[in-house]
């Protein structure tokens, strides 16, 4: 595996030059999971950093009822596990596999030892928390405020990256991860996805789904 590669591609590391990606790609190791492998369990300890080479994972809490409580799905490019590796204290949630998995993991002392290289990669990082608190602010808000419909075509549009016409959801998460991020039932959940797939607003396209331009104003006509 080129990991010097592999890390060109993770936005947290795109633009440094080769010189740059083989001193990073050095404090790296690598960890290929299967489909539903636990990474880590909320609570645990935490020192590491998490960049996803292939595959998918999602990040989740369990609540005291016992109910799973999705807060996102980490795929190809993306990272995790940045809070415990900064503060460290213990994981804040639990991270699974989804599909068989490859794992760059990166520790806090060496990650510390990359930055004092090129220390602008941690404003990049502060930006990707920045964006993350307020996806969830966004998130928490639309439990307490919104409907079903909107809470659904919420989440796909923070799911979904900017495409001709609107937009896309690379790999599309389940009707029971949906369901799970917005808080309702699998087969609420479905019926909200037959009502846009039926008004032609989202498409699936083999494991993508395509959002036409105008589904974000598709709950508010409803």
């Amino acid at each position: 595996m080129d990991l010097t590669a592999t890390l060109s591609r993770v936005p947290l590391f795109r633009g440094l030059d080769d010189a740059d990606l083989t001193y990073f790609s050095h404090c790296i190791h690598a960890r290929t999971l299967p489909a539903g492998a636990l990474v880590f369990v909320e609570g645990d300890a935490g020192d590491a950093l998490y960049l996803v080479a292939d595959g998918a994972v999602k990040v989740f809490v369990d609540t005291e009822a016992g109910r799973e409580v999705l807060l996102s799905l980490e795929r190809a490019g993306s990272y995790f596990g940045e809070l415990s590796m900064i503060d460290g204290r213990p994981r804040s949630a639990s991270v699974m596999t989804v599909e068989r998995t490859r794992l760059l993991v990166i520790t806090r002392a060496a990650f510390s030892r990359c930055l004092a290289r090129r220390p602008d990669v941690a404003y990049r990082v502060i930006a990707a928390m920045a964006n993350r608190v307020r996806h969830l602010t966004d998130s928490v808000c639309d439990l307490a405020t919104a409907d079903v419909r909107r809470r659904a075509v919420n989440a796909l549009l923070r799911l979904a990256e900017p495409a001709p016409g609107g937009w896309r959801i690379v790999a599309r998460p389940s009707q029971q991860e949906i369901a799970d991020m917005i808080g309702a039932s699998r087969e609420m959940t479905g019926r909200v996805l037959r009502e846009l797939r039926q008004a032609n607003l989202i498409r699936f396209a083999g494991r993508e789904i395509v959002l036409d331009a105008a589904v974000g104003d598709w709950h508010r006509e409803r």
